[in-house]
């Protein structure tokens, strides 16, 4: 009997039983469409498939390439040629590019099912009725069966492998690439929470015209990006000359990367003290105890964590994969829900009626 088992193990028939299996199974799947990238994690698999967010049209408007293709091409592309970002400022500003991301995603999973896959997705906040109307109406055109709301900053510190409706005081900071993002977290509630329009592009762009005013040289932006995100090491940019048109390499001092940005990050310590300081004095001694996370693709710059820590005097820790906390923590979300898909309170990403009567807390 064992020799039987074994040999079917090798001949690989549990795995296509499994795969079988799977064919029929439910499939809750997790998806978080940023500005720099879309990323999709099936339950479970435990794996998170990223693409950038990046769909190259013709002159006829048609899509020519998406993802990495299109990212590869955006400064190459002929005059009569554009890139599209899908999603600006965590707002759907092309509902036909980010379709044709998502079925993308879906693809490349090699994930065959026989019911449609439901979504559980990060609510944005700050929509006009009409750029909701816009979100409604491309979810609806998706092939999922359903769709659950979570609250973003409580599923990013759920990724990070924190409890945060256990924490009190927990400061949630997403470093996007247009935006960023500051949530104080009370026992899984968000009690307060600000936006501003600045993030990881934002900074990329500042460098690279620092660059090309300081060195005369023209920088591509993937370049840029991997010189912000240098730690250590000889810093050496290689561009364009802008007066003689030849490709030079340029050699840069060592903290010519943090010189350059600390007027941003100033400026960001700046906006979250003035946050802290509007709080009340139990929830900023909650925060000081507590400390803040950050998430997002902007939290990977080197050295952002210890200029929080000093210019905020608290602890800053970083999760151990910022891009992807938001959707992992989505994944793991959906993974403990019950089978109703109803989410507990904290997760919701529900408004709550400010003039609601409030019921005494019984201990």
């Amino acid at each position: 009997m064992w020799v039987q088992v074994v040999a079917a193990l090798r001949s690989g028939v549990w795995v296509k039983a499994a795969r079988f299996g799977a064919f029929f199974a439910r499939a809750d799947v997790a998806l978080d469409m940023g500005t720099e990238a879309f990323r999709l994690a099936y339950v479970d698999r435990r794996s998170v498939i990223e693409i950038p967010a990046r769909v190259t049209c013709d002159q006829r408007g048609r899509i020519a390439a998406a993802g990495r293709r299109a990212l590869w091409m955006e400064e190459r592309l002929p005059d009569s040629w554009h890139a599209v970002r899908p999603v600006e400022m965590s707002r759907l500003s092309h509902p036909a590019a980010a379709r044709h991301l998502v079925r993308l995603l879906f693809r490349q999973s090699e994930r065959r099912h026989l019911q449609k896959p439901h979504l559980w997705l990060p609510r944005p906040a700050g929509l006009t009725p009409l750029q909701r109307q816009v979100l409604e109406s491309f979810l609806r055109d998706m092939p999922v069966s359903g769709r659950t709301w979570c609250d973003g900053p409580y599923a990013a510190a759920v990724g990070s492998g924190l409890d945060p409706g256990a924490e009190a005081g927990l400061l949630v900071l997403d470093m996007g690439a247009q935006r960023t993002s500051a949530t104080i977290l009370s026992f899984g509630r968000t009690v307060m929470d600000e936006t501003w329009p600045d993030g990881g592009a934002t900074w990329t762009d500042a460098l690279r015209a620092v660059l090309e005013d300081d060195l005369r040289v023209r920088v591509p932006r993937p370049a840029v990006e991997t010189l912000k995100r240098t730690a250590e090491g000889v810093l050496v940019v290689t561009g364009q000359d802008r007066i003689t048109g030849r490709v030079r390499e340029c050699l840069l001092p060592d903290d010519y990367v943090e010189t350059t940005l600390q007027p941003h990050l100033g400026r960001l310590c700046e906006r979250l003290g003035a946050m802290l300081t509007r709080a009340s004095p139990a929830l900023r001694m909650d925060v000081q105890a507590t400390g803040a996370v950050l998430v997002g693709n902007g939290a990977l710059l080197p050295g952002l964590r210890q200029r929080l820590e000093e210019g905020l005097g608290l602890p800053v820790r970083q999760a151990a994969d910022p891009g992807r906390a938001l959707v992992r923590g989505l994944s793991r979300l959906a993974r403990t829900a019950p089978p109703n898909r109803q989410m507990p309170a904290q997760a919701q990403a529900a408004e709550i009626d400010l003039g609601a009567e409030l019921l005494p807390l019984e201990i």
